[in-house]
């Protein structure tokens, strides 16, 4: 049998969509006896964003990005300021001033704001574009634990469950999923970077 793994893009997202199918080789088509034999659900269904915002792996991504953007707020704030208290001084230069010996110190202000807010505002897209690739090397990771539990349900595919209209708790498997996924994969971090686990203090 050959698992396949597709992936559908979203507009302004890295999002994965996940269908995971098992292909019988040749394929051909599902009678009743044959639905009949195998146990529980041919069909699947998950919550991707579950299973990623509740595993270990999508909480240390959220956390790290949360972190970084914390940090950039400071540090918008910060040049907020500096910034402002340049446009004060720059206001009383031009009190003393003529226009034409003043505006080239305008323009250069200018130029400088929109210099600090593209760069600040790469910043952020750049802590967007971690959160994707964390994203997707969560997918990666996951492909074969989901792929595991397709085996051993003896299932067909796993559907992304905001894709189905009405399906039964039995079939959802991203509770499973979740915790199979913290077993064998954590965070996601090499265990060389892992945190060192609490040293008691001695008394």
């Amino acid at each position: 049998m050959e698992i396949k793994a597709w992936r559908c893009g979203q507009a302004g997202a890295a999002r994965l969509c996940l269908s995971l199918a098992l292909v019988l080789t040749p394929v051909t088509a599902l009678t009743q006896e044959d639905t009949a034999s195998r146990p529980g659900s041919p069909i699947l269904i998950i919550d991707q964003d579950t299973m990623f915002s509740n595993s270990l792996f999508g909480q240390r991504i959220q956390r790290e990005a949360n972190e970084a953007g914390q940090v950039l707020s400071d540090e918008n704030r910060v040049i907020q300021r500096a910034l402002e208290a340049e446009e004060i001084a720059l206001t009383e230069k031009r009190k003393s001033m003529t226009p034409e010996a003043f505006s080239p110190l305008a323009d250069a202000f200018d130029e400088k704001v929109q210099a600090i807010r593209l760069a600040q505002d790469q910043k952020s897209r750049d802590i967007a574009r971690q959160v994707e690739v964390g994203q997707q090397e969560f997918m990666q990771q996951a492909l074969p634990v989901l792929s595991a539990i397709v085996r051993e349900r003896q299932a067909l595919a796993i559907l992304e469950a905001s894709s189905v209209f009405l399906s039964s708790e039995s079939i959802d498997i991203t509770r499973d999923a979740i915790q199979r996924i913290d077993a064998e994969v954590g965070d996601g971090r090499p265990a060389t970077e892992a945190p060192d686990p609490e040293t008691p203090v001695a008394d």
